[in-house]
């Protein structure tokens, strides 16, 4: 038990590292990265309901164990393996951070992490623990087939964990569709958004009703570095664009990935490396340059990736820059008015859009235009992550 002979509250997270987070959330400073902290309002909503926490990670460094006031950090890596050793490590994995995290005297748990393999989990149901679901990614690709061992994942979650209705955190729309269809309409999921405040993007200009006057159209990226992130596919639209001519365009490719080193080496090879330019990683001035200084935002993801929001979206929109994106990112849904769409995986198409944002003024001013309305949507507290965890935990822990 905790403070005030509360049970406490357990966190399953993926490879963040939470004592950073936890120092940031002590101190009131804000993280090193631009975008919203999901266990950051996590803390906040703890310490408002006054119960001490357990919270579990899976980053890439030793194990460990940080007990604060308050909270007890656990880091857990996972073992590497693929095939069906993967699947089987997943469920060891899991099994063994909810036994550790009831152990230590948690009775809810919020599941953030592992999510195709939460029904082994049902024997815990039965005992009397809760599991509050916060859905990050599609349970289903939206644009692609999925193979037999994801469908049948996916029927396991339905037959064995969602059928006990526990209470259901979504990142995107289609994410609610999903958990609906697999429940059988026993869950109504709850949908969330990346909030910020206006302070984020102070320095950020608008763009006009227009491109800047010069001669170079920028196009931000934001995110892995990783094939099915589709920074290759822009690679190649950069190429085409570069050879039919007309405006000058300029990639700007912000985040680090498995794929970093193959991406460096492929602009080298390509002799573009003054149009494709590879920041790495980017600390919150430097994304928040990066964005003032951008004319658009391209969010390639491809379809055999299970995309979750993509906050970069949100925050394309919110810095008033149009974005380029397929039906793969389901953040489409929430923000098509200030968005071009194409077709998944389609390189021409991302080159033919592009294109026409930096040709056709009208068009451009239309998406500006269109961005403004949308924008206090992911101003609003009320929407965020944190306010709907809070009355869900407070539905089930009083």
């Amino acid at each position: 038990m905790s403070r005030q002979g509360k049970a406490k509250i357990g966190y399953i997270s993926g490879p963040v590292d939470a004592r950073v987070v936890h120092d940031s959330w002590r101190s009131g400073a804000p993280l090193g990265y631009f975008g919203t902290s999901y266990l950051l309002q996590f803390f906040d909503v703890a310490d408002e309901l006054g119960h001490d926490l357990i919270v579990t990670t899976s980053a890439a460094q030793p194990r460990y164990d940080d007990v604060r006031p308050g909270v007890h950090i656990m880091n857990r890596p996972r073992r590497a393996a693929s095939g069906l050793g993967y699947h089987l490590a997943e469920v060891a994995w899991l099994w063994g951070r909810v036994r550790e995290t009831v152990a230590a005297g948690a009775r809810v748990i919020v599941l953030t992490d592992a999510m195709y393999h939460w029904w082994a989990l049902v024997p815990w149901r039965w005992r009397g623990v809760r599991f509050v679901n916060a859905l990050h990614c599609s349970i289903q690709r939206p644009a692609a087939r999925e193979p037999l061992t994801r469908r049948v994942l996916a029927r396991l979650l339905g037959w064995f964990h969602y059928r006990f209705a526990d209470p259901t955190l979504a990142a995107s729309p289609l994410i609610v569709e999903q958990v609906a269809a697999l429940s059988g309409g026993r869950i109504q999921s709850i949908l969330f958004l990346p909030t910020y405040t206006p302070a984020q993007f102070a320095a950020i200009a608008p763009p006009g009703a227009v491109p800047r006057v010069r001669d170079d159209f920028h196009v931000l990226f934001a995110g892995r570095v990783e094939h099915n992130k589709g920074v290759f596919d822009m690679l190649e639209a950069c190429r085409r664009l570069r050879d039919d001519g007309g405006p000058r365009f300029v990639f700007h490719i912000c985040g680090e990935g498995t794929a970093s080193e193959a991406l460096q080496e492929a602009v080298d090879r390509s002799g573009m490396g003054d149009r494709f330019l590879l920041h790495g990683f980017c600390d919150r001035d430097a994304l928040s340059q990066r964005l003032d200084e951008s004319d658009a935002v391209v969010v390639p993801t491809r379809s055999d990736f299970e995309e979750g929001f993509a906050m970069i979206v949100a925050e394309g929109v919110i810095a008033r820059r149009p974005v380029v994106t397929s039906r793969v990112c389901p953040a489409l849904e929430l923000v098509h008015e200030a968005a071009i769409e194409v077709e998944p995986d389609d390189v021409a198409g991302y080159v033919a859009a592009l294109r026409a944002l930096a040709t056709d003024q009208g068009l451009y001013a239309q998406k500006v235009a269109a961005a403004e309305p949308l924008r206090d949507a992911f101003f609003d507290p009320h929407n965020g992550y944190g306010e709907k965890l809070r009355q869900v935990l407070r539905g089930l822990i009083g």
